[in-house]
């Protein structure tokens, strides 16, 4: 793409944003309800999220690091969030600008042939409206518009219908219900509801010990999420059910609003319940964050 087409595709992107209310409307929005973070979806925002996250592969590895360490670091990233800064999106557009032909676009790290016509107007867009809109970061979600057109769609034909409040916990028991074969679930709420006492009662003792200080709410939740979940893997074997558990739950699309460290925890939750105690001999656990090292073991304990 010559420079003189790129301005030109530039100065088109911000006339329309100019002319258009967005940022008065947003700033309307800000006034009442703070935003923490932005999130994109759809297919030019997840190919983008796509080819920063294939650049950073590329860097690493030019970077002289080992082949072995790169491997490991490239399982942990899939346990981050898929997001990039706007940083990474300026110099993604600009090596889009840089290919001079279609060809040379599909050899970028991370294109997908359907986008590769598609990407050096979309790339641009969002470049031009983080710019605008002042956003340094952006979260990418798993789902589109489509989810939102069945959303509206079915509050229109089904009366009463309301989304949920909480996806987490509903997806959660959806899952959890999904695979309760042999009635265990009645004693996984059991479980759960004794974990939760057990931490209240370390917690208001004397000496409360410092592995529960690390844990939050939100851990605390996942905690009860692990535990209700910890037999779904008799839905394949009693035997290495806890194996099983670990593969149906770090593959289910059922659980919905848990980032993919979360899901990973859970699984690993399901998977030391029962024989061998958490360790770094275990590749799975050894590939989370030391700190959520330390929280999957002061959980392990209290199951």
């Amino acid at each position: 793409m010559s420079r003189e087409k790129m301005r030109e595709c530039r100065r088109k992107i911000r006339l329309v944003l100019a002319e258009s209310t967005i940022k008065e409307e947003i700033l309307d929005i800000v006034r009442e309800n703070p935003i923490d973070f932005a999130v994109g979806s759809s297919g030019t925002i997840e190919r983008v999220e796509a080819m920063i996250s294939a650049q950073r592969v590329v860097q690493s590895k030019s970077n002289g690091r080992q082949e072995k360490r790169n491997s490991s670091e490239g399982k942990k990233a899939e346990l981050e969030e898929s997001k990039f800064n706007r940083r990474e999106v300026n110099d993604l557009v600009a090596a889009i600008c840089r290919c001079k032909n279609r060809k040379e676009r599909s050899d970028l790290p991370g294109i997908n042939e359907k986008r590769v016509d598609l990407i050096v107007t979309g790339a641009l867009i969002l470049e031009e409206v983080m710019e605008y809109l002042g956003l340094d970061v952006m979260k990418v979600s798993p789902f589109a518009l489509r989810e939102g057109v069945i959303v509206d769609t079915l509050s229109k034909v089904i009366p009463g219908y309301a989304p949920t409040q909480d996806i987490r916990r509903d997806s959660l028991m959806h899952l959890a219900m999904r695979f309760d074969t042999e009635n265990r679930l009645k004693s996984a709420k059991h479980s759960a509801k004794l974990a939760k006492m057990l931490i209240d009662s370390f917690r208001s003792g004397p000496h409360p010990p410092k592995e529960l200080e690390a844990l939050s709410e939100t851990d605390e939740f996942l905690l009860e999420s692990g535990i209700l979940l910890h037999s779904v893997g008799m839905f394949v074997n009693h035997s290495k059910h806890h194996k099983h558990a670990y593969y149906i739950i770090k593959n289910s699309d059922m659980l919905l609003g848990f980032m993919p460290l979360e899901i990973e925890i859970l699984a690993l939750l399901a998977l030391f319940h029962r024989k061998k105690y958490p360790s770094k001999k275990n590749t799975q656990f050894d590939n989370i964050p030391k700190d959520a090292q330390a929280k999957v073991i002061a959980m392990t304990s209290i199951i």
